[in-house]
């Protein structure tokens, strides 16, 4: 079993995103001269992009069955790494793109280990301005919003990090249960770092590596998806991690104000099918269970 950094492979996950997985997989590949082994995930794709990339490429392709969201098919590669020996790899979702040297410099900030999960900055197209150094979460608001102020080169940790390009030791997260697939998307970044951190593992951001992550690649902005499993994953977060106190107050909050807000907004703009998934995610959100699964070992990391 390599413990390495350097034996890091990196799984890239895609649903019917050829643009993108194509962007994707080039940079990365080209990102340093000795790039972690890339193998194209399909999570259930109705097109064919992953064999138009994995084939353009020349990257190994492995296949899901069906779409598991982001949660279940990132843990279903993690079962892949684990399947292979891998100490660590590095979980990939597609709109991300990564300029010269960041894999590097990431795998350079995980030389020492003692980690659960290391994140790179993001930044815009150009390199000049910081998108997310580590994601922050206002539990009163049931609000998370990205850091931009990057402290020094030495990596540290944050209280969260943004799922799009994760660093994993494997065992640790494993251990940890990996992500809760309840999620499906969204949130799912919140939760895992939640949990590790009260375990005690360590969730850090690397400042110097830098990617650029596009904005709502799963699903677009205001879009039904994003609707519904933003506003349900909120309550179905706030109320595991939170508190009962603190939780109520939240959804107090979101029941009186941020979520009438933005109701109006979508009808006001004519987006019906969103009004009607906000409406859904938020009872979905209060009576769903908000226990993690039994047991420490995701539901996709079984053999396919």
């Amino acid at each position: 079993m390599s413990t390495a950094p350097d034996g890091a492979a990196a799984y890239v996950l895609n649903f019917n995103n050829l643009d993108d997985t194509r962007e994707c997989v080039r940079s990365l590949l080209a990102a340093r001269p000795r790039g972690p082994e890339v193998r194209l995930v399909d999570n259930g794709s109705t097109n064919d992009s992953s064999e138009r990339v994995a084939r353009e490429f020349g990257v190994g392709l492995l296949r899901t069955g069906s779409n598991l969201g982001y949660a279940g098919g990132m843990d279903w590669a993690l079962g892949r790494a684990r399947e292979r020996g891998c100490e660590m790899c590095l979980l990939v979702s597609t709109d991300v793109v990564f300029p010269p040297g960041s894999v590097e410099a990431l795998l350079g900030c995980a030389g020492g280990g003692g980690f659960a999960v290391m994140a790179p900055v993001h930044v815009s197209a150009d390199g000049r301005e910081v998108r997310s150094a580590g994601k922050r979460l206002s539990v009163l608001r049931g609000e998370t919003w990205h850091d931009t102020l990057v402290r020094g080169d030495a990596p540290y940790e944050v209280e969260a990090l943004d799922g799009a390009v994760l660093l994993v030791d494997v065992g640790r997260v494993l251990a940890a249960g990996a992500f809760d697939e309840r999620y499906f998307m969204y949130w799912e970044d919140m939760d895992l770092s939640a949990r590790l951190r009260s375990r005690g593992e360590r969730v850090l951001l690397c400042p110097r590596s830098r990617v650029v992550h596009g904005v709502s690649g799963t699903a677009g902005q205001d879009s039904p998806l994003q609707v519904y499993y933003n506003t349900r994953n909120r309550l179905l977060f706030l109320r595991a991690h939170a508190g009962a106190v603190a939780a109520a107050a939240a959804v107090i909050y979101n029941a009186v104000s941020a979520m009438p807000v933005h109701l109006a907004h979508l009808l006001r703009t004519g987006q019906r099918a969103a009004s009607r998934a906000l409406l859904l995610g938020f009872l979905d959100g209060l009576l769903r269970s908000a226990e993690a699964p039994p047991g420490g070992r995701p539901l996709s990391s079984r053999r396919a």
